[in-house]
């Protein structure tokens, strides 16, 4: 029985994930030398139960927040994931980042799972982070 629901949740692809933007860059790290989208979401209702891409790949290439199950997620994408911003207005990661008020964004994202990976595939932004000023201080 218990393989029985393994081999369902593989065929399952796409999972929602709702929470809070903490972090948004387009940028590299010291782990990765892309650039790429990056974002995480942080969430008492994150399904890590659903997300089973990185089943069997291994501790090396499974990443730290799947690991600890804290209340967070990173996602990453080398190309631009579609938004739809909170007044029903379609944009993009480019334009979006860009806006002084994501972090903060109550957010849904749709991720598709690949075995070893997961993918932002779309942002739907439910409810806008509060507007910060980058000169307030200057």
């Amino acid at each position: 029985m218990a393989t029985q629901k393994k081999e369902q949740k593989a065929v399952m692809e796409n999972v929602i994930v709702e929470g809070v933007i903490v972090s948004a860059r387009y940028g590299s790290t010291k782990f990765d030398d892309r650039n790429k989208y990056r974002f995480s979401i942080k969430s008492d209702n994150i399904p890590y139960d659903d997300i089973v891409a990185y089943e069997g790949v291994g501790t090396k290439m499974t990443p730290a927040w799947y690991i600890n199950q804290d209340g967070y997620i990173n996602l990453a994408s080398i190309y631009s994931i579609p938004v739809l911003d909170s007044e029903g207005i379609k944009t993009d990661t480019d334009k979006w980042f860009q806006c002084d008020n994501v972090i903060g964004s109550k957010v849904r994202v749709s991720i598709r799972q690949k075995e070893g990976a997961i993918y932002p595939v779309a942002i739907k932004v439910l409810e806008d982070g509060e507007e910060r000023d980058p000169f307030k201080d200057l």
